[in-house]
């Protein structure tokens, strides 16, 4: 019979490889050799993990239990442990002055929900909540806290990928900012959505691109509904169409 099952990749030694350590995390197939007393020093959940005693029949590397963890990805893992473990090298990492990038930020915030590390994630959430805050002074700030590589895409793009990390996270509190910055770029068709968002969040784009709308046609152009007292097109336009056909293309550019 023929093995049908994909090949498992290699296992590699990652560059955070400690002559002197004595446990070894697999993540995917990159192998991280660390120091129990390290992880459990920041992390609650490793410290319970590594005070259970270790089976019989442990398999060990170099003498140290390895403890796989399967649903994490080893990208995360170099972010968090460039935090843990700065180097002159990675000054720019999203622990000292310089901006963070999203990805940094983000995977700091999904491994310190968790396995409960603190150390970093008060940080991580300061930055991502200036990015889309809350109040209106906050939303006049036009300092960078979070670098959005040109990869990532444009604006829905980034939005997007900040609702999903806010949905994964609990961080409740961007999700008003990040969906108006959304809204705000152009209208929420199917090509205009950014992969990732749940299908209840794209249903809550739309209703609320309805309601902007609604606001945006009785507030900064009501001036141009039609009615009775309408000034577009005026009683002595000599081009009626073509005013009510500009008017028609203003009204429905959208809610901002």
């Amino acid at each position: 019979m023929f093995d049908n099952d994909p090949p498992q990749r290699p296992i590699e030694r990652s560059k955070y490889w400690f002559d002197d350590g004595n446990v070894i995390l697999q993540v995917e197939s990159t192998q991280f050799k660390l120091h129990k007393g390290v992880l459990s020093m920041y992390s609650p959940i490793f410290r319970d993990m590594f005070s259970l005693p270790l089976p019989p029949d442990e398999c060990l590397v170099e003498n140290c239990p390895v403890v796989v963890l399967p649903e994490d990805n080893s990208g995360d893992w170099i972010h968090l442990l460039q935090a843990i473990f700065p180097r002159d090298q990675w000054l720019d990492s999203c622990f000292t002055d310089a901006v963070p990038t999203f990805a940094e930020i983000s995977a700091v915030l999904r491994l310190s929900k968790k396995y409960d590390i603190s150390a970093f994630r008060g940080q991580c959430l300061r930055r991502i909540k200036s990015e889309r805050p809350a109040t209106l002074a906050e939303y006049d700030d036009e300092k960078v806290y979070v670098d959005f590589p040109e990869s990532m895409g444009d604006v829905p793009a980034v939005n997007g990928a900040i609702i999903s990390l806010a949905r994964e996270i609990g961080l409740y509190s961007v999700l008003p900012s990040a969906f108006y910055d959304l809204l705000g770029t152009r209208p929420p068709i199917d090509e205009n959505i950014p992969e990732g968002i749940s299908v209840a969040d794209q249903l809550a784009c739309f209703k609320a691109y309805v309601e902007m709308s609604k606001d945006y046609a009785q507030s900064p152009l009501r001036w141009l509904q039609p009615g009775p007292e309408a000034c577009v097109p005026c009683g002595g336009c000599t081009q009626r169409l073509a005013c009510s056909s500009m008017l028609g293309r203003t009204m429905a550019t959208g809610p901002l």
